[in-house]
């Protein structure tokens, strides 16, 4: 990578010369059902079928990423290849293609100049699935005859799952090495970043590859939320500093410095300067709340701390982990205002609790229940999948009728796996979450 290549450079300088895509890139690709079809390989067949088919940007219509995204959900919580085909067919009649056309060469010593043209999603797709290629050819060629094998562009395993390899954890260093320098302009980009982490997470090369392209394409410098450095860190603080800080938050004054998240989002949610919605489609919402009003949500920003794993483990330094953490607050607290700020309640016992402490896997178990203690792999080739009665909530998420309810409850029973019970805290909202309205404003629906 060019490091010396200004990314604001992008509006004066002329295109590069064009060139025409190979038709049969684009081509259609089947996903077929048969009963000798696994979940791994059916996951695998959609995450194919809509790559260089459909847009991954979740502002529009031309949404790809939520294909991919439910389908490695649901392969996640446990559901078979029918489960997986069966949610295919029902929501790809939603998606419309883009046909194949001419474009520009993304290299790396170009790769800055374009960010934030949403016309070059396919070029930056095409760059980045080279680099992740040349990954998987080098790794095969160091390791010889005797190189793991490994389902193809999809490793579909968990982060701490024995069967990572050193391809994933390069690719994943490439994936910081790339995402180091874009995330100043990625306050405003939930979407990519979830991509990315998922991409990250099942070790896939087309996910990520669609992540780091989503997050080109999404660049917004003017939108950078960035508190000046001499502010205090939200990640370098020990456990026990941060549990301090947590017993410490609630004063007679209101919210102090590291408070929990929900008591933040509370304050912004009955802070009179953000009333006043105005009539735009949610990007266009977004940019409104990121460029009007981002003085306003970095005052939040100091508040906050969070020893969450989020794509955090995949950068170098300290200071990158911190750039990470505000960007994901600060495009979370975005959202919220431009969703309407849907209301937030939780118990007085929840409430208490350091939400995003951090908790080592020996406190995590002694905190949880009996049922919950029995989460281990499904077989030695795939991820981690919930049993006891996190299983049960799996199984309605997995049949749910709008695919958010299956993220809901997957990404809590992984903040419980993380984080220790809390409480019951995950646990409660993933059932609340289940079975009612995904659009529903109220604290008792995924909306909460």
């Amino acid at each position: 990578m060019d490091s010396n290549t200004d990314p604001n450079s992008s509006m004066r300088r002329p295109p590069p010369p064009k060139r025409s895509y190979s038709v049969a890139s684009h081509s259609s690709r089947h996903v077929t059902y048969t009963d000798q079809v696994t979940p791994r390989e059916m996951a695998l067949s959609i995450v194919q079928a809509q790559y260089h088919i459909y847009h991954t940007d979740l502002s529009g219509y031309l949404a790809g990423a939520d294909m991919v995204q439910d389908a490695l959900t649901r392969y996640a919580l446990g559901g078979t290849a029918k489960d997986l085909y069966q949610t295919f067919k029902r929501f790809r009649p939603d998606k419309e293609r883009i046909p194949p056309t001419p474009t520009i060469t993304i290299t790396t010593r170009n790769w800055r100049d374009w960010l934030g043209h949403k016309s070059y999603y396919h070029d930056y797709l095409d760059f980045f699935d080279q680099e992740l290629r040349l990954i998987e050819q080098d790794t095969k060629t160091e390791a010889g005859p005797a190189a793991e094998t490994v389902t193809p562009s999809l490793l579909l395993s968990s982060p701490v799952s024995p069967t990572r390899t050193a391809t994933t954890d390069r690719m994943a260093q490439l994936v910081a090495d790339y995402l180091t320098p874009l995330i100043p302009g990625l306050c405003a980009s939930t979407g990519a970043l979830i991509h990315l982490g998922y991409g990250v997470e099942f070790g896939s090369r087309l996910a990520m590859a669609e992540g780091l392209a989503y997050a080109c394409i999404s660049y917004q410098p003017a939108t950078t939320c960035f508190v000046p450095s001499n502010a205090p860190s939200s990640w370098d603080q020990s456990q026990q500093q941060q549990q301090k800080s947590t017993a410490a938050s609630t004063t007679t004054g209101g919210v102090t410095k590291k408070s929990p998240t929900v008591s933040i989002l509370n304050m912004v949610r009955n802070d009179k300067r953000l009333d006043g919605m105005f009539d735009a489609g949610f990007q266009g919402r977004l940019n409104v709340v990121m460029s009007s009003r981002v003085s306003l949500l970095k005052s939040y920003l100091g508040m906050w701390t969070s020893q969450a794993r989020f794509l955090i483990h995949v950068l170098p330094g300290t200071a990158e982990k911190e750039q990470l953490l505000k960007a994901i607050w600060m495009s979370l607290v975005a959202t919220f205002v431009v969703q309407g700020r849907p209301k937030v309640a939780l118990s007085l016992q929840q409430h208490q609790q350091p939400v995003m402490a951090e908790v080592t896997p020996q406190e995590n178990v002694a905190e949880d229940d009996e049922d919950d203690v029995e989460k281990g792999y499904s077989d030695s080739e795939g991820p981690k999948v919930p049993s006891g009665k996190w299983n049960t909530l799996a199984q309605e998420a997995i049949h749910a009728d709008h695919q958010i309810v299956s993220k809901i409850v997957r990404s809590l029973w992984w903040a419980e796996m993380e984080h220790g019970s809390c409480g019951g805290l995950f646990y409660d909202a993933a059932f609340r979450a289940v079975g009612d309205d995904p659009a529903s404003d109220e604290s008792t629906g995924p909306g909460f």
